[in-house]
This record gives C-alpha cells, structure tokens and sequence, in this order.
C-alpha cells in the first residue's frame, strides 16, 4: 500500500461509521470502474491490431500493383498467402510498415 493511500485510511478512520462505509463503496466502486476501464482498452488493442493487420494487407496489395504497373505489366491482385506472408514478416517490403502506421 503506498503512503498517500495509508494516510486516506487513517484519515478515514476518524469519521463516523457512516461516512466510512460511504467512503468504502466509493472506493469499491472507483476500483471497479478502473478495472473495466483497463479490460476496455486491451479489448481496443486487439481492435486495432486487426485494423493494423488489414491496412497492411491493404498496402501489400497496392504495392504489388504499383510494381506491376511500373514494371508495364497488367495488374492483378494478389494471393491470400502473400497477404498473409507479409503480414506475419511485420509488413517487411511494403512502403508504409506498422510501425509508421497511426490509426
């Protein structure tokens, strides 16, 4: 227990009975409410590592048709498995990688 948190409950245990179960469920309730909130936020990141996942396949697939048409070629989509290989090297050869990404 930290110091600031210890003189609260000393502080605390000169008031009346009354005030102190007010001051308890108050607390309970604040602990509570920051739990949740935390959870919320890692359910956010996961959120935002699909996103993440799908803008890059989104530019592994851009990119690919860039090269073709610099390379004068027709342009075709590309496969499910080089999405997904690029994905799992972290967006490696792409031109914007997760790491410059800002969602």
């Amino acid at each position: 227990m930290t110091t600031l948190l210890d003189r609260a409950f000393q502080a605390a245990q000169k008031l009346p009975s009354d005030l102190q179960d007010e001051l308890a469920q108050q607390l309970l309730d604040d602990i509570q409410n920051e739990l949740r909130w935390q959870e919320t936020l890692s359910a956010s990141a996961v959120e935002s590592d699909i996103l993440t996942s799908m803008a890059l396949a989104a530019l592994a697939e851009d990119d690919a048709a860039m090269k073709a048409i610099d390379e004068g070629k027709d342009s075709k989509p590309v496969s499910r498995e080089a999405i997904f290989e690029i994905l799992e090297s972290g967006g490696a050869g792409c031109r914007v990688s997760a790491r410059k990404m800002s969602l």
